[in-house]
């Protein structure tokens, strides 16, 4: 089984995961678009393409569209730029399309029953998204390959958060900081801009973190910070990197509690910007469950292709 997964990403990251899902066997990971950097004409080429003829967009697609016969099952993103590379597969080959939503389904993204009227498969990280869309669940997956003896290291920090801005979320850290700094403690953040933000917001916070980064700082922390938006009940990244690197997790998202990493033992639930109880927590070790191997290997990201193949939705 060769698998051609495709995604959007142009940054450092997302270069580190595409080798990382490469390095699974029958599986190779490239980016939807020819060039790393897009250009002003590929950008009026993708709009032209997005919203009045979409053959267009396979000027700015890359080499894998000429190599559709190598593979034999199809991933590709949910984002709308990749509309027309869902269809031209699925024509092309006949081939299974899997539309993966890594995001909650937006207007930036492709329409789920547009996915289904083509042939395609749309799946989900989110189970809420899954069942009002009749969607696949698939939860979520980590990469094993990024953890290295993160245990040896100095801890530096009680709490580590990285993400970027978005309403209400500079409050929370503003109100996080001062509770942990009353307790002494420590914490680290790291809040970056968007696009959308103004120059003045972007001079206040702090740039992106590669992944290599954020990885280091994860060594460093006793417990990652996990926030999500308020309609969101899937899994980020970071209750993964938790169980991966064996940190405990604060987390606003109450729905963690329906998933299999929870561990009552290592998640913390805030629940409006209420704190009590989180010192007690963070002085605590991290205690594995019973079964952690057999849950760790369950989000490693060789195991969810394995059960995309299989055409198995997640429990």
């Amino acid at each position: 089984m060769n698998i051609l997964f495709l995604d959007t990403g142009f940054d450092k990251t997302s270069e580190t995961f595409r080798k990382q899902r490469s390095s699974v066997k029958g599986c190779n990971n490239v980016c939807l678009y020819k060039k790393a950097e897009k250009s002003l004409l590929d950008k009026i080429i993708m709009a032209l393409g997005i919203y009045l003829f979409p053959p267009l967009l396979l000027f700015a697609y890359g080499n894998w569209k000429k190599e559709l016969d190598d593979y034999d099952l199809f991933i590709i993103p949910s984002r709308r730029p990749a509309k027309y590379a869902a269809k031209y597969i699925k024509k092309k080959t006949g081939k299974r399309v899997i539309v993966w939503y890594w995001n909650l389904v937006t207007d930036k993204e492709i329409p789920p029953d547009y996915c289904k009227k083509i042939g395609c498969e749309p799946w989900t990280f989110d189970k809420k998204d899954s069942k009002k869309y009749s969607m696949r669940f698939g939860d979520t997956y980590y990469f094993p390959g990024f953890v290295e003896n993160p245990d040896s290291r100095m801890i530096k920090n009680d709490v580590f958060y990285v993400g970027i801005s978005r309403p209400g979320r500079e409050e929370f850290l503003n109100d996080l900081e001062t509770y942990l700094k009353g307790h002494d403690m420590t914490c680290r953040i790291n809040l970056a801009a968007i696009p959308t933000d103004s120059k003045k917001v972007r001079e206040k916070y702090t740039g992106r973190m590669t992944y290599e980064e954020i990885i280091n700082a994860i060594g460093e922390t006793r417990a990652i910070l996990d926030l999500n938006r308020e309609d969101q009940t899937g899994l980020t990244l970071r209750p993964l990197e938790a169980l991966f690197f064996k940190r405990k997790l604060v987390t606003n998202n109450e729905h963690i509690k329906n998933y299999k990493v929870y561990n009552p033992e290592n998640v913390f639930v805030v629940k409006e910007n209420d704190f009590t109880g989180l010192e007690d927590f963070l002085k605590k070790p991290y205690i594995p469950a019973a079964n952690e191997e057999e849950i760790v290997k369950r989000y490693n990201f060789s195991d969810w292709l394995d059960r995309i193949v299989k055409e198995e939705e997640a429990d």
